[in-house]
C-alpha cells in the first residue's frame, strides 16, 4: 500500500475578532488590537466567544420591571376644530389620534398642524400668566 500523496495545508487563518475590536500597526510594525467600545488596547489577540456545547439559538432578553410598565395616557388634550386629540404618555411621547378614522400617528397630520400651532401658543399664553400671577402673588405676601 503506497503512502498518500503529500497535501499542503493551506495556511490557517486567525479567527475574526470580536466585535469592537479593530487591528493595527505599532510604530516598530507589531500587531495590536483596540476595542473601540471599552478603549483597550492589546497586544494579544482577542478571541471571539465560541458557544461551547450543543448549538442554542438565542433567547430574546428577559424583560425588566422597567419595561414591563404598560405605556399609558397621562394627558389627552383635544385639538379645537377638529376630530383629533393629542395624547402625551407616561414615557414622555406624544401622539396624535382620530377616534372617528380609529387612527393613531407619532408625527402631527398636516390637515391639523395650523390648529396644533395655535393650540400650543395658546398653552404657552397661559403658562406665561400662570407664572406671572405666580410671581405678583409671591410679591405682594412680602
Amino acid at each position: 500500500m503506497a503512502a498518500p500523496p503529500f497535501q499542503v495545508m493551506p495556511a490557517m487563518m486567525p479567527p475574526p475578532l470580536p466585535p469592537g475590536w479593530t487591528e493595527h500597526l505599532a510604530p516598530g510594525g507589531q500587531p495590536y488590537y483596540h476595542n473601540a467600545f471599552t478603549n483597550e488596547s492589546t497586544y494579544i489577540r482577542p478571541l471571539p466567544n465560541f458557544p461551547i456545547g450543543p448549538s442554542v439559538p438565542p433567547q430574546a432578553p428577559q424583560p425588566t420591571v422597567e419595561s414591563k410598565k404598560k405605556v399609558k395616557p397621562v394627558e389627552k388634550t383635544p385639538i379645537p376644530g377638529t376630530d383629533w386629540l393629542r395624547v402625551k404618555t407616561n414615557e414622555g411621547n406624544t401622539f396624535y389620534t382620530n377616534k372617528a378614522k380609529k387612527e393613531s400617528v407619532w408625527t402631527v397630520p398636516e390637515e391639523i398642524k395650523d390648529a396644533v400651532e395655535n393650540l400650543e401658543k395658546e398653552e404657552a399664553a397661559a403658562e406665561a400668566k400662570k407664572l406671572e400671577d405666580e410671581h405678583r402673588a409671591r410679591e405682594s405676601a412680602e
